[in-house]
């Protein structure tokens, strides 16, 4: 019985009878985003819609090869702060910080509107995250920021998502990310 509370609704109603249909056509990612999903948590079902799949669908708004469609950033310097059960790691947050200014930056030279989602497996980071960024990017119209929890970016989608790990650990612990639906939540939010 206490095992039924980590099962998504979706999982209780298959295991109740219930037939499961896939929505086979994603017109959300670009396809260098929705590839890796795709293939690890979809065994290749899903089809990118013609939408996507055209050129002018990327979105290139910062420069250097680091800020692709798909990117990972590796923070050496970052150490988890553990205080068990709060996990949290302030160069992370003033790495995303730098991130998500130059990303304003960019929304203000191109004029473009720019959707940030920062994605966090803990709520302290969120805490942390939150009051590192305070209110500078509230008033821009052409700008938005939110930063949640896996869960919270459920059904969610933006054009950028940042995820912040958090754990940095010699013995390779990532805490939430060991959840496959949560990690196919925070791969698969962003445009």
């Amino acid at each position: 019985m206490g095992g039924d509370f980590g099962r998504t609704l979706i999982e209780r109603l298959v295991s109740l009878g219930q037939r499961k249909h896939l929505l086979n056509i994603q017109y959300r990612m670009n396809p260098s985003i929705s590839l890796f999903p795709n293939k690890q948590f979809y065994n290749n079902q899903i089809l990118d819609g013609a939408n996507v799949r055209e050129m002018n669908y990327k979105l290139n708004l910062l420069e250097g090869a680091m800020y692709g469609p798909y990117s990972f950033i590796d923070i050496t310097s970052g150490n988890e702060m553990s205080n068990k059960p709060i996990q949290k790691n302030m160069v992370e947050v003033a790495v995303v910080s730098k991130i998500v200014s130059r990303l304003y930056e960019a929304s203000i030279t191109t004029g473009k509107r720019i959707s940030i989602g920062v994605i966090i497996p803990y709520s302290v980071q969120v805490f942390a995250m939150q009051e590192k960024l305070g209110d500078k990017y509230g008033k821009s119209d052409n700008f938005s920021i939110s930063v949640r929890s896996f869960d919270g970016f459920q059904g969610a989608e933006e054009d950028v998502i940042i995820i912040s790990t958090v754990r940095s650990n010699r013995n390779g612990s990532l805490g939430f990310l060991t959840s496959f639906q949560r990690t196919n939540v925070a791969l698969t939010r962003a445009r």
